[in-house]
């Protein structure tokens, strides 16, 4: 990453001596070393950058260009990794909306825009409605890509962690087991969304595991619920793809 992002870097340089800073070309230079730098996480000047090219392209493309849409999803994608929540959710949630009307609510990238929305909403702690448009997904990933593509696969994996956070473990541990074997047998065991689903599904089996060793031992006291559940899922932190 550090080569590529010197090189990315050397490349804006030129661009912007030679096109100037608002040719499209420039512009797409930036928000490919934006990306590189968050990949390094360098989070806060991959952010700047990012919403350096959003603004360009609103100005230049118009707001409801691809590439601005695009540049849209991409900066709230950073901030969400920043841990500005509200931000990211109200911009992919601008994005969502004008993918289902641009492009048409099952199109590839409008579903991936509403899984990338259910992200930060469950991030946010809003699971009722994560949940519901993980399911959404799910559902409209295994219509038209198929029940083994590896993204049905991995919004199985999204909604069992949502299930997983409501506290249907019953449901979320069975879709897991599904979704880690498909992996598996599809990616292989090394794949990295794999370890993703193994490691959710260990999550979650812990705590269903805790909660009921916990609930046995609370039996005779008002200690149990949701309180309950809620201090034991804290120890354990929810992995999305």
């Amino acid at each position: 990453l550090d080569e590529a992002a010197k090189m990315k870097r050397e490349v804006l340089e030129k661009r912007k001596r030679i096109l100037g800073e608002e040719h499209p070309d420039t512009i797409s230079a930036m928000s490919n070393l934006a990306s590189t730098l968050g990949d390094q996480g360098q989070l806060d000047e991959a952010a700047k950058m990012k919403r350096e090219v959003l603004e360009k392209r609103k100005r230049i493309l118009g707001e409801e260009h691809p590439d601005t849409i695009s540049a849209m999803n991409n900066l709230a994608n950073t901030l969400g990794d920043q841990g500005q929540l509200d931000e990211a959710a109200k911009m992919k949630r601008e994005v969502l909306e004008k993918m289902n009307r641009i492009l048409g609510e099952e199109h590839p990238d409008t579903i991936s825009a509403m899984n990338n929305l259910a992200n930060t909403l469950g991030d946010q702690g809003q699971l009722d409605e994560a949940a519901k448009m993980n399911r959404e997904v799910l559902e409209k990933r295994k219509r038209i890509l198929g029940e083994e593509h590896p993204s049905t696969i991995s919004a199985m994996n999204n909604l069992a962690s949502t299930l997983g956070d409501q506290g249907q473990l019953g449901e979320a541990i069975a879709l897991l087991e599904i979704a880690v074997q498909r992996m598996r047998r599809i990616r292989g065991d090394e794949h990295p969304h794999t370890k993703v689903a193994v490691s959710n599904l260990a999550r979650l089996s812990a705590v269903r595991t805790h909660t009921l060793k916990v609930t046995a031992m609370n039996s005779k006291k008002k200690d149990k619920g949701d309180s309950l559940y809620a201090r034991i899922k804290g120890k354990f932190r929810r992995k999305v793809l």
